[in-house]
């Protein structure tokens, strides 16, 4: 390879990793969950916070999602990545080799579409949870008003 061909490689890599980079802080703030299929069922609001997230909410932060755990009430914290360059984008949580964690995602100011494969699972290929697929689908809705700044913590 020559030296002119690692610089543009060089720069393509910077360049996809700043609009990864920006595109998780575009996401930044605290998002209701509006809806969850799991495995092809529907999740009613009730179990949501039983069973996914206690107050029913998650937050971005740069490249961070939190939830409250309902089992312990903690924050439970998880790095992820997004691949921009993928059709639909792709993102890995923290871990998805034991958890599954590996998905694709849609997303408008305001709206956010996540699709998860279980564990030993590939990447989901559409936006669906039908019964046996192990996938889970997730809507959220942008909190009002709730816009968390980088580097900030939300008001509860």
């Amino acid at each position: 390879m020559t030296q002119a061909s690692l610089r543009a490689t060089a720069a393509i890599f910077v360049c996809a990793l700043l609009t990864a980079r920006s595109y998780c802080q575009s996401l930044d703030g605290t998002w209701d969950i509006t809806t969850v299929i799991d495995n092809g069922r529907v999740v009613d609001a009730n179990e949501v916070r039983r069973n996914y997230a206690a107050d029913g909410r998650i937050v971005i932060r740069g490249p961070q999602v939190e939830m409250v755990v309902p089992s312990t009430f903690q924050t439970k914290r998880l790095p992820f990545v997004v691949d921009t360059t993928q059709s639909p984008m792709t993102f890995d949580l923290a871990g998805a080799e034991k958890t599954g964690g590996r998905g694709i995602l849609m997303a408008s100011k305001d709206t956010l579409l996540l699709c998860l494969s279980g564990r030993n699972q590939g990447r989901p290929t559409s936006f669906a949870s039908n019964p046996g697929s192990g996938i889970l689908l997730v809507t959220l809705r942008r909190a009002t008003g709730n816009m968390v700044p980088t580097g900030q913590t939300p008001s509860a």
